[in-house]
């Protein structure tokens, strides 16, 4: 789960992230594109851009201002349980028992 000044962001068994309203916990829209279980989420400090990791051992980068997906960063071989992001770089852990790391984001 992720909390940003617009949004309240769930991840899902089902692969989807809910998006809602942090205000009125409307529901907003859902986002797709994994293939598994999303495991954890992480948003930019600006809140334009998200990051969801899932059990399809991938990262997802989005879009939040249009709610779709840019990127596709899959360098893991087992499931993503952990994501954190410090500056510019986005870091993930994995049951293959690894942390990549993701440089250069320009959020």
């Amino acid at each position: 789960m992720e909390v940003t000044k617009l949004y309240l962001i769930v991840g899902t068994f089902n692969q989807n992230i809910q998006i809602m309203d942090v205000q009125n916990h409307n529901h907003i829209g859902t986002l797709s594109g994994h293939i598994g279980t999303v495991t954890c989420l992480s948003t930019t400090p600006c809140g334009r851009f998200m990051f969801s990791a899932s059990v399809d051992t991938t990262v997802q980068v989005w879009s939040l201002e249009k709610m779709l997906p840019i990127q596709t960063l899959q360098r893991h071989e087992k499931a993503i349980y952990a994501l954190a992001l410090w500056h510019d770089t986005l870091y993930s852990g994995s049951e293959d028992m690894e942390i990549k790391l993701y440089k250069h984001f320009r959020l």
